[in-house]
């Protein structure tokens, strides 16, 4: 990640092949050969910001999915 200069989904998306986006700045990567999932907040890089990546949650594949569903359920 610190190697990287993000200024785009689809150039984090280049880099990190397993990154899956969930809306409102949320990524979600498969880390651990896909056992874990790892919940970040992302901002690209801009002219005037490096950018950030802030990790919210990091879950098992069970609890990720447990996750998910709760999130899904409470926006309907």
């Amino acid at each position: 990640m610190k190697q990287g200069h993000f200024t785009s989904p689809e150039g984090l998306q280049a880099g990190f092949a397993s990154v899956d986006f969930l809306g409102k700045g949320l990524a979600v990567f498969n880390i651990g050969g896909n056992k874990y999932r790892l919940v970040a907040t992302v901002r690209s890089a801009t002219a005037t910001n490096i950018g950030r990546v802030w990790v919210r949650s990091i879950f098992t594949h069970v609890e990720y999915d447990r996750w998910s569903q709760e999130r899904r359920t409470s926006r309907t």
